[in-house]
């Protein structure tokens, strides 16, 4: 099985149960249940599920940690930076461990606007060098933001003039 490196792989097996006998193997039943089963022989049924991510009491203990040290690192503006001291780092790791994980996934998103807002602020005072540097930053986080990639492009332009 393969993967892109950061999504996790999900295998579908079967789980054992105990034959059903005396119940319908209507397959209009089936549908609407919502379970996806496999005939297992003898007319059995075993319920298809995805296998779950185990996280394990550690894992959630280093998951917690990770999430009180990016926000302490979001409050004092540690985004990307320091290497291994920042908010960005602690997100990805939390990511590497439960890639569904809901406030990482939003930590990093807010470290990209924080950028941009960033960004927008030093070009309204006409530090266009400073503008281009956190753009670039957001966009080394988020590199297929379309948004972000127009701001590059009017950024260079200026910069440009101004030589």
């Amino acid at each position: 099985l393969e993967t892109n490196g950061s999504e996790p792989a999900q295998i579908l097996r079967p789980t054992a149960v105990s034959p059903v006998r005396g119940h319908s193997t209507d397959a209009s039943a089936e549908k609407h249940s919502g379970t996806r089963t496999l005939r297992t022989g003898n007319n059995t049924r075993a319920p298809i599920t995805p296998d779950a991510p185990a996280t394990t009491a550690s894992e959630e203990a280093r998951i917690s940690s990770l999430l009180d040290e990016a926000r302490e690192d979001m409050d004092r503006l540690r985004l990307s930076t320091p290497p291994g001291d920042n908010a960005l780092e602690k997100y990805r790791q939390v990511l590497s461990l439960d890639a569904d994980n809901s406030e990482a996934k939003n930590g990093v998103r807010k470290i990209v606007e924080t950028y941009a807002q960033l960004g927008r602020q030093a070009a309204r005072r006409k530090d266009y060098d400073r503008a281009t540097f956190f753009i670039d930053q957001a966009l080394a986080i988020a590199p297929d933001s379309r948004p972000l990639r127009r701001v590059q492009r009017r950024l260079k332009r200026i910069n440009h003039r101004r030589q």
